[in-house]
């Protein structure tokens, strides 16, 4: 009688592996870009075509994914990330898009590309990797 309950038990942790395995691959990619934010969105500047194209804007934190595509082993990710911008006139808060490229290496998550765009009002500009 005990042996069908050990066999089920058994069976259920094997089966729940997998989703523990990408809810941290989850959680690794999110501390990834957080870093790579926080270190790389300071103080940019849009181009002369958009809004509040005068101030700097620096990262405040908090983001979101909106789009990931996997590509061989990379990991392509679109979102948002909520910004501080200031100038000398203005300031406020606002969001940022970025582009992100992650790659598995030696089983932790690397950020390879990072890039930016204030809004449809510029291209992306690298803040790194190209």
């Amino acid at each position: 009688m005990n042996r069908p309950r050990c066999l089920l038990l058994f069976a259920v942790f094997f089966l729940s592996l997998p989703a523990l395995s990408a809810q941290t691959l989850a959680d690794q990619v999110k501390a990834a870009l957080q870093s790579a934010l926080t270190q790389h969105v300071k103080e940019l500047f849009p181009t002369t075509d958009c809004q509040h194209n005068a101030s700097a804007h620096t990262y405040k934190g908090e983001f979101s994914i909106t789009r990931t595509q996997e590509v061989g082993t990379t990991l392509r990710i679109y979102g948002r990330a909520k910004v501080a911008y200031r100038s000398r006139y203005e300031a406020g808060d606002g969001f940022v898009d970025f582009y992100a490229e992650c790659i598995r290496h030696n089983g932790q998550v690397e950020v390879t590309r990072l890039r930016w765009r204030k809004d449809d009002c510029m291209r992306y500009e690298s803040l790194f990797g190209g």
